[in-house]
């Protein structure tokens, strides 16, 4: 099914939206090895310590350099991350609903944007 949904939406243009599924993903995990690679570079003599930055620190990441999630949608009633992308959610907007994902509908989805674009995003300013 997710080849025939990549397959359906390939577009040469850059995409607007982008859709990530993190199977079998934790953040805790992916922070960890990510500075198990930072320090085997820096000991290695390949990189300086000092020289290590949130850019860098991103490339790391199983997810690389990937747009920054501006919208974190929780469904099944949950008021947590659950070691979700911790990393790359730490400015995003979250909404929650009570219903299990496979009752999510448009509706939802729609409900969800208009929460976000009442949303005043400062990113911790």
């Amino acid at each position: 099914m997710i080849k025939q949904v990549e397959e359906a939406t390939k577009t040469e243009a850059k995409p607007k939206l982008e859709l990530r599924l993190a199977v079998c993903y934790a953040g805790k995990r992916d922070i960890l090895q990510a500075t198990r690679r930072l320090c085997e570079k820096a000991k290695a003599g390949k990189i300086e310590p000092n020289a290590i930055d949130m850019t860098t620190f991103d490339g790391e990441l199983e997810a690389g350099n990937a747009p920054t999630p501006e919208l974190l949608i929780r469904t099944g009633g949950e008021l947590r991350l659950s070691n979700y992308m911790i990393w790359h959610l730490a400015q995003a907007e979250y909404y929650f609903l009570p219903n299990l994902a496979p009752e999510f509908t448009e509706h939802h989805f729609l409900d969800a944007l208009r929460s976000f674009q009442q949303r005043d995003r400062n990113f911790g300013k």
